[in-house]
């Protein structure tokens, strides 16, 4: 498969958190892309320090909405796992570009996550792709 476009679809699960809107006042949101996972499949606390393959796509500046999506450029495709091995599994990890605006309050979207009971409110990696051309195969290592 060759993989033309990656959107992250992402559901605000309530209001924002210290006000105002993140996307703009940390000055855009940016995603770090691993394929397989930064540590184990779930979240742990080291996956915040854990190297990325892809860091910084973005920075995304959003108005605040219900539904986000964020289209991952061309450079994150090799990352998306298109195989069995890490057990099918990419891992992204979202943060801002500045990491505070020297308030002294907390500042936060909270999203629906992958756990959530409504499917439809669950994160979404959309990944849209093509079958290679016999041009595309013979080039392949």
């Amino acid at each position: 498969a060759v993989i033309t476009s990656v959107e992250l679809v992402l559901h605000q699960e309530s209001v924002v958190i210290g006000g105002g809107n993140p996307f703009k006042d940390f000055r855009g949101l940016l995603i770090d892309v691993k394929l397989g996972t930064f540590g184990a499949a779930r979240l742990e606390l080291a996956d915040f320090q854990a190297p990325a393959d892809l860091s910084s796509v973005g920075p995304y500046v959003r108005e605040l909405a219900e539904t986000y999506t964020f289209s991952l450029n061309r450079a994150s495709y090799p990352f998306i796992n298109k195989w069995s091995v890490f057990y099918g599994l990419t891992q992204l990890r979202l943060r801002f570009k500045l990491d505070s605006d020297r308030n002294d309050r907390p500042n936060y979207i909270p999203f629906y996550s992958g756990d959530t009971p409504d499917a439809s409110l669950r994160p979404q990696l959309i990944v849209s792709y093509r079958e290679p051309s016999k041009l595309e195969v013979a080039a392949a290592p």
